[in-house]
């Protein structure tokens, strides 16, 4: 074997990893995040997160898929509207 077919060996083993790495879907991504709260099920709930930042959420089951969908740490901390 030459210096050059060594060369493109090693490229084509390093093109096929960064493909397999960076085509893989990030786990970040692809979270089992729960979809089917219902919209029509309206009991308000306030939450906080940890920077102190409220909100209200139509029900807890928004709440957990938000908290989820977007990594939010809100917890609920009463019912209803926030104040």
């Amino acid at each position: 074997m030459n210096f050059i077919s060594v060369c493109i060996k090693v490229a084509m083993i390093v093109l096929a990893l960064a493909l397999v790495v960076y085509s893989s879907p990030l786990t970040d991504n692809k979270r089992n995040c729960q979809m089917n709260c219902e919209l029509q099920d309206y009991k308000p709930i306030c939450g906080t997160d940890d920077a102190g930042v409220t909100r209200t959420f139509n029900n807890i089951c928004i709440l957990k898929t938000e908290n989820c969908l977007r990594t939010y740490t809100f917890q609920k901390t009463g019912d209803g509207v926030c104040p």
